[in-house]
């Protein structure tokens, strides 16, 4: 088994086991001061438009990924099993499986109970959208709705980029770890621009525009193909495959972003269950169509379900890409 294999496989078990710590030096937050302090220095120089925020995004990317750069070839002058281990904490930083889970299973106990401003205030946590308007069949909506959009967000984009950068490493003659966990990284900062600053609102409207494209552009592959894996998965599991099949190719693109929709389309078909609808947030409300409109609405269990689903096709990739490595680093 080669470091590629072993770096995207541990990182995959240890976001399993531990999940993702919340702690000051996470690289993800790091890069999420990054941003804060690029955002108030363009702010202050009156750049808070859509030429800034070009510049702004730019800068982001420049600034994370020279950072990671250093601290990779530290590691790699130092000794190559400290390298392949910074490598690890990395990928595994990047990836947001388990959180995901974590999150849905507060929600799904809080229903349990029948409590629903606990399940409420849990889904807030994971949602834009006024969880306050919300009654058990909006919660659990909304948690179904977030957990197969950040399927794609929090976990496959984040495989798929390490693995294209692996062979765009090989590609070139070059260190395919670094080329991998680059990539991968790379994904992680683009995504977490579009999380802090990609908003269609009065502030970043503009500001933002860039980021959110970029991030677009970054999950455009990896939001069709996780299609694939889900439907494949429904087939396996569920035994549902050709309602998936069915449900993505009507509803994929029935969302403002142009990924979005597919991984929950996806999800909705595998199920049988209509998700979408009306959605109020703080100061508006949007009606948003109907994913699997002639599906019935979700219930209690379609929590469970959509979280196994959702396991099983990431256990799937990662299977699959570590397949495609090991093949890659064969030749």
């Amino acid at each position: 088994m080669n470091e590629l294999v072993i770096v995207l496989t541990l990182a995959f078990v240890f976001d399993y086991l531990i999940g993702d710590p919340v702690y000051p030096f996470h690289p993800t937050r790091l890069v999420g001061k990054i941003i804060t302090f690029f955002e108030n220095i363009l702010e202050k120089f009156n750049l808070f438009n859509v030429f800034g925020g070009v510049i702004f995004a730019l800068s982001v990317l420049a600034a994370a990924l020279s950072f990671y750069s250093f601290l990779a070839f530290l590691f790699r002058e130092l000794n190559y099993y400290i390298y392949v281990a910074f490598e690890i904490f990395v990928l595994y930083s990047t990836i947001a499986l388990k959180d995901m889970m974590i999150h849905t299973d507060r929600v799904y106990s809080a229903l349990l109970d029948k409590d629903l401003k606990k399940a409420q205030n849990a889904v807030q946590m994971i949602v834009g959208r006024d969880a306050k308007k919300l009654d058990e069949v909006g919660v659990v909506s909304a948690v179904i709705e977030s957990l197969s959009e950040n399927f794609v967000d929090g976990f496959f984009a984040v495989v798929f980029w390490y693995m294209l950068g692996s062979i765009v490493g090989y590609l070139l003659g070059k260190d395919i770890l670094f080329f991998g966990g680059f990539f991968a990284f790379m994904y992680r900062v683009v995504n977490t621009m579009d999380s802090m600053v990609g908003y269609r609102n009065t502030r970043y409207e503009k500001f933002g525009k860039f980021a959110a494209k970029l991030d677009d552009f970054f999950n455009f592959i990896p939001a069709r193909l996780s299609v694939i894996f889900i439907c494949f998965c429904a087939l396996l599991f569920i035994k549902n495959g050709q309602g998936c099949i069915k449900t993505a190719k009507q509803d994929r693109l029935k969302h403002q972003s142009p990924n979005s929709a597919h991984a929950e389309s996806a999800v909705a078909g595998a199920l049988n269950i209509k998700l979408g609808g009306k959605v109020v947030y703080t100061y508006t409300t949007i009606e948003k169509p109907y994913i699997g409109e002639l599906y019935n609405l979700p219930n209690i269990e379609s929590i469970k379900k959509s979280e196994t689903l959702l396991f099983y096709s990431a256990v799937l990739f990662i299977a699959v890409v570590d397949v495609c490595l090991m093949v890659l680093c064969r030749f």
